[in-house]
């Protein structure tokens, strides 16, 4: 990917999960678009089977015009109710 290009991601759990995902920029610093109300993203639990886009299914996150390495990474957590 370069400089400008847009993406998203998509999220599905197997079962009910708590799930998270963080990016890290070319400077070290870590946010976290989901779960993320600036982004109108879904809530946490996540539900099995029903997948959700991130930030939401009508918008884009966009790469900045540093010319570095970023990484997302995501996480989750088994339901807390079992």
């Amino acid at each position: 990917m370069r400089s400008g290009d847009s993406y998203c991601f998509y999220l599905e759990v197997a079962e009910r999960t708590h799930a998270y995902l963080f990016q890290v920029d070319s400077t070290g610093q870590a946010y976290r678009l989901f779960p993320n109300a600036k982004y109108r993203t879904a809530e946490n639990p996540l539900q099995a089977g029903k997948g959700v886009w991130v930030p939401n299914e009508k918008e884009y996150l966009f790469l900045d015009e540093n010319r570095a390495p970023e990484e997302d990474h995501p996480g989750c957590l088994g339901d807390p109710d079992r």
